[in-house]
């Protein structure tokens, strides 16, 4: 039985090799990541002034990216062209 456990490990981590080398998993991650923290910031600098918006810091930013993302959109509106355009561009190209 201690055996078939050893070996049960080796196959795991054999699993767990393969899926990190051979698929792009981490770079889709790390893409994304990136993304959403370059359009979140450039929808903070656009935002920046704009009146009656709700996005007023970068950590607001951060979350509409991660609420436009996650629920197809459902997130404030941003107030000026130049936001909209961002983030119409980003949701576009992400999904």
């Amino acid at each position: 039985m201690v055996k078939n456990k050893k070996h049960m490990s080796k196959r795991s981590k054999t699993f767990v090799h393969d899926v990190l080398v051979h698929t792009p998993i981490l770079r889709l991650i790390f893409l994304l990541v990136v993304l959403w923290v370059v359009f979140a910031a450039g929808l903070y600098f656009s935002e920046r002034g704009a009146e009656g918006t709700s996005i007023t810091s970068y950590g607001k930013a951060l979350y509409w990216g991660i609420a436009a993302f996650s629920t197809a959109g459902i997130a404030d509106m941003p107030k000026n062209g130049l936001s909209v355009f961002i983030g119409e561009y980003g949701l576009s190209w992400v999904q």
